[in-house]
């Protein structure tokens, strides 16, 4: 979000603080929502079966644990996606029709992402899912939502995020492998098997830095936008690791650990580069 509204902000010269911070809720409410419901279904369909929490993968376990019960964790997903609703509807009025559409798009992807018939993060088209949307949709939307229209350069930019929100999944993905395997749980992971999806990892590492090189070139140069390359580094330390285990199911979180420091450091270093131009 902060790289489509820096963007919209470089190319048209408004920034509206009412319109961000509705953006703002409206994302979060529905990123809440669809992580709640990922842990509700997770459950309901046995892939999170009780064991002791991992930072990055294997869900929660606030159900498992007897924390919260089924019920109680649905009704918290629907009430953050109700929140979520209201900002779009807000939004769709303030800025333009486009605002809903994306919603809409966003919400039927959330919602597929876990839930039956489709069921997207079990038939190997979740982690794609989950890019497009934190990539592209909301980039693209943010940057609508001040700017009036869509720019090239943001959809462009927007694979950087898209592309390092997939690789996350695909590498938390591996210390869940044996669970998800037991359950039928068909992520990319487990259809192709921890070692042949070594390749698609090092395809989505470069899906997400390629688009820097001619996206800083339409960029007037900044210090931390070029910077912004250096995420590279623990991006391809993560993906080091998986490789040096020979695809195997890796028991620890580093490597998701370190693709999540290289998505903050390349986001925020990009979109601090973008103001500071």
């Amino acid at each position: 979000m902060g790289l489509g509204t820096a963007l919209a902000y470089r190319e048209s010269g408004t920034f509206a603080w009412s319109l961000f911070l509705l953006t703002l809720t409206g994302i979060s409410g529905a990123h809440l929502a669809v992580n709640l419901l990922n842990d509700y279904y997770d459950y309901l369909y046995g892939a999170d079966p009780s064991h002791p929490p991992r930072p990055l993968s294997g869900g929660s376990q606030v159900i498992q644990e007897g924390l919260e019960t089924p019920a109680e964790y649905l009704a918290q997903a629907m009430l953050c996606g109700a929140v979520a609703a209201a900002c779009a509807f807000c939004l769709a009025w303030l800025a333009g029709p486009l605002v809903l559409a994306l919603a809409l798009l966003g919400g039927l992807l959330g919602y597929s992402y876990s839930a039956r018939p489709l069921i997207l993060s079990w038939r190997g088209l979740g982690e794609l899912t989950a890019g497009f949307c934190f990539g592209p949709m909301v980039v693209a939307g943010s940057f609508y939502v001040q700017a009036g229209y869509i720019s090239p350069l943001a959809l462009l930019l927007s694979l950087v995020p898209g592309a390092l929100i997939s690789l996350l999944l695909m590498i938390n993905q591996y210390p869940d492998y044996r669970d998800d395997l037991q359950a039928g749980k068909k992520n990319l992971v487990v259809r192709l098997g921890p070692q042949r999806s070594l390749p698609l990892l090092y395809l989505l590492l470069l899906a997400a830095f390629i688009p820097l090189i001619p996206g800083l070139r339409l960029l007037p140069a900044s210090p931390p936008g070029c910077a912004a390359l250096a995420g590279l580094i623990p991006a391809a330390a993560a993906a080091g690791i998986l490789s040096a285990s020979k695809g195997k199911p890796h028991p620890g979180n580093k490597p998701g650990k370190l693709i999540l420091l290289s998505y903050t450091l390349t986001l925020g270093l990009l979109v601090l580069g973008i103001y500071l131009q």
